[in-house]
């Protein structure tokens, strides 16, 4: 980062996106992924690293073109049945890190 600085090159801004590894269980998801997902963004903002923002996959579970609805990486749930929606751990753990 400094280097571009010395050559005059604008400093990058930096969006993490899509923050899902595959295969992760939804308890793993709300109580491991985020926290160490959103604590790794900190880290790199207090190392100055030029982090403008953070954006999840996807507001609510919606349908994957590889697996259809199988695959659920919403911060809120939705019954394919009933259209209920319904707020999941890991939402509560963005929004408190937003400090919500």
């Amino acid at each position: 980062m400094e280097n571009a600085q010395v050559f005059g090159i604008p400093q990058p801004q930096i969006f993490v996106s899509e923050r899902t590894p595959e295969g992760a269980e939804l308890t793993q998801m709300d109580y491991e992924v985020y926290p160490q997902a959103l604590d790794g963004v900190q880290h790199c903002i207090a190392d100055g690293i030029p982090v403008k923002g953070y954006f999840h996959w996807s507001l609510m579970d919606n349908f994957e073109w590889q697996k259809g609805y199988a695959m659920r990486f919403g911060l809120i749930a939705v019954n394919r049945e009933t259209m209920e929606r319904t707020a999941k751990p890991s939402l509560a753990v963005l929004g408190e890190y937003c400090g919500a």
